[in-house]
Protein backbone atom coordinates (compact mmCIF):
# COMPACT_ATOMS: atom_id res chain seq x y z
CA UNK A 1 0.00 0.00 0.00
CA UNK A 2 2.71 2.39 0.94
CA UNK A 3 3.89 2.25 -2.65
CA UNK A 4 0.67 1.50 -4.89
CA UNK A 5 -1.63 4.14 -2.73
CA UNK A 6 1.26 6.74 -0.58
CA UNK A 7 -1.42 9.53 0.21
CA UNK A 8 -4.40 6.66 1.75
CA UNK A 9 -1.09 5.21 3.53
CA UNK A 10 1.37 8.08 4.66
CA UNK A 11 -2.18 10.61 4.55
CA UNK A 12 -4.24 8.52 7.05
CA UNK A 13 -1.41 7.84 9.30
CA UNK A 14 0.02 12.00 9.76
CA UNK A 15 -4.00 12.63 10.03
CA UNK A 16 -4.59 10.46 12.66
CA UNK A 17 -0.89 11.41 14.40
CA UNK A 18 -2.39 14.84 13.99
CA UNK A 19 -5.61 14.37 15.29
CA UNK A 20 -3.99 12.56 18.48
CA UNK A 21 -1.65 15.57 19.29
CA UNK A 22 -4.82 18.39 18.34
CA UNK A 23 -7.15 16.43 20.46
CA UNK A 24 -4.78 16.15 23.67
CA UNK A 25 -3.57 19.38 23.44
CA UNK A 26 -7.18 20.34 23.60
CA UNK A 27 -8.18 18.29 26.71
CA UNK A 28 -5.04 20.06 28.23
CA UNK A 29 -6.36 23.47 27.56
CA UNK A 30 -9.64 22.60 28.89
CA UNK A 31 -7.78 21.74 31.99
CA UNK A 32 -5.88 24.64 32.09
CA UNK A 33 -8.59 26.99 31.65
CA UNK A 34 -10.03 25.87 34.38
CA UNK A 35 -7.24 24.97 37.16
CA UNK A 36 -5.37 27.23 35.74
CA UNK A 37 -1.85 25.47 35.88
CA UNK A 38 0.27 23.32 33.43
CA UNK A 39 2.00 21.33 36.13
CA UNK A 40 1.83 17.81 36.43
CA UNK A 41 1.76 17.71 32.55
CA UNK A 42 4.52 19.77 31.14
CA UNK A 43 5.86 16.29 29.41
CA UNK A 44 3.03 15.61 27.78
CA UNK A 45 2.84 18.90 26.36
CA UNK A 46 5.98 18.58 24.74
CA UNK A 47 4.85 15.02 23.32
CA UNK A 48 1.86 16.51 21.69
CA UNK A 49 4.14 19.09 19.96
CA UNK A 50 6.12 16.24 18.77
CA UNK A 51 3.01 14.40 17.61
CA UNK A 52 1.23 16.98 15.56
CA UNK A 53 4.19 18.32 14.05
CA UNK A 54 5.36 13.97 12.84
CA UNK A 55 1.28 13.85 11.63
CA UNK A 56 2.23 17.23 9.73
CA UNK A 57 5.13 15.99 8.01
CA UNK A 58 3.50 12.46 7.23
CA UNK A 59 0.57 14.32 5.63
CA UNK A 60 3.03 16.44 3.72
CA UNK A 61 4.96 13.29 2.74
CA UNK A 62 2.14 11.52 1.64
CA UNK A 63 1.19 14.25 -0.74
CA UNK A 64 4.44 14.52 -2.18
CA UNK A 65 5.15 10.64 -2.67
CA UNK A 66 1.41 10.88 -4.41
CA UNK A 67 2.81 13.46 -6.98
CA UNK A 68 5.59 11.18 -7.34
CA UNK A 69 3.66 7.89 -7.93
CA UNK A 70 1.58 9.90 -10.76
CA UNK A 71 4.53 11.37 -12.32
CA UNK A 72 5.97 7.76 -12.98
CA UNK A 73 2.53 6.99 -13.99
CA UNK A 74 2.71 9.20 -16.83
CA UNK A 75 6.54 8.60 -17.47
CA UNK A 76 5.48 4.50 -18.41
CA UNK A 77 2.63 5.63 -20.62
CA UNK A 78 4.47 8.31 -22.37
CA UNK A 79 7.10 5.31 -22.85
CA UNK A 80 4.57 2.77 -23.41
CA UNK A 81 3.16 4.84 -26.77
CA UNK A 82 6.82 5.53 -27.71
CA UNK A 83 7.41 1.79 -27.50
CA UNK A 84 4.24 1.18 -29.59
CA UNK A 85 4.39 4.21 -31.77
CA UNK A 86 7.98 2.27 -33.14
CA UNK A 87 6.88 -0.90 -33.05
CA UNK A 88 4.18 0.23 -35.74
CA UNK A 89 6.81 2.16 -37.50
CA UNK A 90 8.96 -0.68 -38.22
CA UNK A 91 6.19 -2.93 -39.13
CA UNK A 92 5.47 -0.40 -42.14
Amino acid sequence: MRDYEPLKFFGLSGFILFMVGLLSSLILFIRFLFVGKYDPYMSVIYINIFVIIVGFLFVVLGLIADMLDRNRQLQEEILYRMKKKECEEERM
